[in-house]
């Protein structure tokens, strides 16, 4: 038995789909269409450019059709990268590009070794409420309700400092958020907030 890490993958632009199928309790033909799309193998000793080629190997002598593997590529320079990220978003609606050290022992999570870099969409959207905050954040506004300029009401809950939540943008208030994206209906997706409209960034 090989351990395989990865993310299970309808198409491109089709997450909410993907995250459907997987949320179902019982086994339904959705899952049919969802592949797992291998990036690493968290057994292995070796170094990456090891491990990507062991896992090519594995899949290719696989005769499962709901395995392969996500397409690696090497550049050879910071302006390349850019170009290729642009591409991307422009051509094919992706958000980023995870970015391998080649001679990167397996380690989970997030590390020097491996980064995703990614493009970000700014927006504009007016506060219209507030959403308590749990936890740590009890005692603090925990999102902002805002509505953007084409009519979506949806909530902003990360990006903002503990003295933002202790006293947030006023009702009416323009801020700017960040996001990856749109959901299928016209919601921006994971939004960050930014900042209060034309306030200079620190």
């Amino acid at each position: 038995m090989v351990e395989l890490d990865g993310e299970l993958w309808i198409g491109r632009g089709r997450y909410e789909e993907t995250a459907s199928v997987v949320r179902k309790q019982r086994a339904h033909s959705g899952w049919k269409s969802v592949k797992l799309m291998v990036f690493d193998l968290p057994a292995h000793a070796g170094t990456f450019n090891q491990r990507l080629s062991e896992m090519q190997k594995s899949i290719a002598n696989s005769d499962s059709p709901y395995l392969d593997t996500v397409k690696q590529f090497k550049v050879k320079s910071h302006a390349e990268l850019k170009q290729l990220l642009q591409q991307l978003v422009d051509e094919k609606n992706g958000e980023g590009i995870m970015l391998h050290r080649g001679t990167a022992l397996y380690r989970s999570g997030r590390s020097n070794d491996l980064l995703k870099f990614k493009l970000f969409d700014d927006a504009e959207a007016v506060v219209i409420g507030y959403r308590p905050g749990t936890g740590k954040y009890q005692i603090m506004t925990g999102s902002l309700q805002v509505r953007d300029r084409q009519g979506k009401e949806f909530f902003i809950g990360s990006g903002s400092t503990d003295a933002q939540r202790l006293h947030p943008p006023a009702l009416g208030t323009q801020v700017t958020f960040k996001h990856q994206g749109l959901t299928k209906n016209g919601i921006p997706r994971f939004p960050v907030f930014l900042r209060v409209r034309d306030e200079v960034p620190e």
